[in-house]
């Protein structure tokens, strides 16, 4: 398994470099089989000049946000897209300082005061950080993870048994997702991923 950005991983796969990925749908699904697992949050970032708990997350109106500048991830990405078709949908036309496809790297720039974003909930965690965690009233961010191979039809059954022991392993873990086929289930509250799973969830 390899991190990185979904676009860079589904190359990976198709290429035969990599062999398992966790990535953010939508994506083409030629020559992958990909396996929907959650949804996660993407809530909004805003710096604070003094450090705040994690934890709550608070609220704020669309309108608040006109004129704010935004550290976002490129626009040719998938994060990119999702984050856009979110502005378009409550009526913000964000001012772009800086566009960067690195997490952590946004994070600290709006620790350093550079301006807001909204970045995935999974590498918000911790307990003191220079940020506040807002959501906009009325509206959620989300982002839909799955893990993704080449369509290796020797390989699938070890597939299937990856994402069972995933979301076996943390039943409270985002909302779990049917296949494309079929409907979404309803949310399910979220709780901490085990330990030992962890690293399966820490890519972008």
């Amino acid at each position: 398994m390899t991190g990185g950005v979904t676009e860079e991983i589904t190359a990976g796969l198709i290429d035969r470099r990599f062999d398992l990925g966790l990535i953010t749908l939508p994506v083409s699904e030629e020559h992958l089989k990909i396996l929907p697992l959650f949804e996660e949050e993407l809530p909004l970032l805003r710096p604070s000049p003094t450090p705040v708990r994690g934890g709550h997350v608070g609220s704020m109106r669309a309108s608040e946000l006109a004129g704010v500048p935004f550290l976002l991830y490129p626009k040719q990405s998938n994060m990119g897209s999702i984050i856009d078709q979110f502005f378009a949908k409550i009526g913000v036309t964000p001012r772009v300082l800086m566009e960067a496809d690195d997490t952590e790297a946004i994070k600290r720039l709006v620790e350093s005061g550079f301006g807001y974003s909204m970045l995935p909930e999974h590498a918000l965690r911790g307990q003191t950080r220079f940020f506040h965690t807002l959501r906009i009233a009325g509206h959620q961010l989300t982002r839909r993870q799955a893990l993704a191979m080449a369509a290796v039809r020797r390989a699938w059954r070890v597939f299937e048994e990856i994402r069972t022991a995933m979301t076996s392993a943390a039943p409270g873990q985002g909302r779990q997702m049917a296949p494309a086929s079929r409907q979404t289930p309803q949310t399910t509250s979220r709780r901490p991923i085990p330990h030992d799973h962890q690293s399966y969830l820490e890519f972008l």
